[in-house]
């Protein structure tokens, strides 16, 4: 949708589409969130992560044409089109906030949750792949699919969205969570940071300086 139909000239020409092209692919991606599962800003921490029931309604709204010729041909398809499209609306809001701002254990403990988490890690990565928040299928269909590479993967694993293969390895990560991961959960509850910490960044090989509270 967004490579194939949407050209960012046409997100710009549209009000509503521009808006939501702001917040999505300058915000989101690029002003907010460097680090995956983390954002200090609590205004910047919320941008683009769910949809409204207004949102999901206009873009809805954007493929009634299809849903009404579906309906002419097949009003059961085209119910049930309409069932899974909101119920995916749904998901993507649910599940790209937990991705983001993590909370639910139970959640995060799912196999196909990490998954989708470790795909939607490497959209990040490179903005061009992995569009689709919760159905791969699509970016493997349109040829949008991401493989990760080495840097990626070690990112994956300080994350907590890849289980390493040998004890020794969990040990080393274990030690590196506790030195880089800890101090910045402390600052999603303090807004008034004093100190830095280095901490890996989005793209391999750089680094991100955030801040941290003076006891950590």
């Amino acid at each position: 949708m967004h490579r194939r139909l949407f050209s960012s000239k046409i997100y710009r020409t549209i009000p509503f589409l521009d808006n939501y092209f702001r917040a999505h692919a300058v915000l989101h991606h690029t002003k907010y969130y460097r680090i995956f599962n983390f954002e200090p800003d609590h205004v910047g921490r919320e941008i683009d992560m769910r949809l409204g029931l207004f949102t999901a309604i206009r873009l809805y709204a954007a493929t009634f044409p299809l849903v009404l010729a579906l309906a002419i041909i097949d009003l059961q398809g085209a119910v049930e089109f309409t069932l899974v499209a909101f119920l995916h609306m749904y998901l993507w809001g649910l599940l790209h906030h937990e991705m983001h701002v993590p909370k639910n254990s139970l959640i995060q403990q799912s196999r196909a949750f990490r998954f989708l988490a470790r795909y939607h890690f490497l959209h990040h990565r490179y903005p061009r792949r992995n569009y689709n928040v919760i159905i791969p299928i699509a970016d493997i269909l349109m040829g949008t699919f991401a493989e990760a590479r080495s840097c990626d993967l070690r990112e994956m694993l300080r994350l907590g969205y890849l289980s390493p293969r040998r004890s020794k390895t969990q040990d080393s990560l274990s030690r590196h969570v506790r030195l880089i991961r800890l101090p910045a959960a402390r600052v999603m509850h303090s807004e008034q940071p004093s100190k830095g910490i280095s901490r890996p960044g989005q793209n391999c090989g750089t680094s991100i300086t955030i801040s941290s509270s003076n006891d950590d």
